[in-house]
């Protein structure tokens, strides 16, 4: 694997995708790995691996997924913070392993994400 830096420095937002899926193994890899990421503030971050028609989930500025990794952190002092922290380490792992990746919030249906993120059964 490249250094950190190398991912930091390479480290591109996509929004569009060629529709191949992500393997079973590689989704495991990238849970695995959000299970491990400690933040500099220690609060916790819970990460799913999203199936977007499953979910009712879409955002109009992606295009060729049906993938989406969210998160969720308690709403605490220094959340903002720990969140963005945990999430870049997750996307610069998501990097390192082929993935493309880029950042959405206000342009997804909050309700259908926040429903999806709850749900016990989120994980595809």
């Amino acid at each position: 694997m490249s250094s950190i830096t190398e991912h930091m420095r390479s480290r591109r937002s996509v929004r569009t995708y060629d529709s191949r899926a992500v393997d079973e193994s590689t989704k495991e890899q990238l849970l695995s790995y959000a299970d491990s990421i400690h933040n500099p503030f220690d609060i916790p971050v819970v990460f799913r691996i999203l199936d977007a028609r499953k979910n009712g989930l879409s955002c109009p500025v992606v295009s060729g997924t049906e993938l989406f990794v969210g998160g969720k952190i308690k709403n605490v002092p220094n959340a903002s913070a720990a969140f963005g922290y945990s999430f870049e380490e997750f996307i610069l792992y998501a990097q390192s392993l082929g993935l493309g990746t880029v950042w959405v919030g206000g342009t997804m249906n909050r309700n259908a994400f926040e429903k999806a993120m709850v749900a016990k059964h989120a994980d595809t």
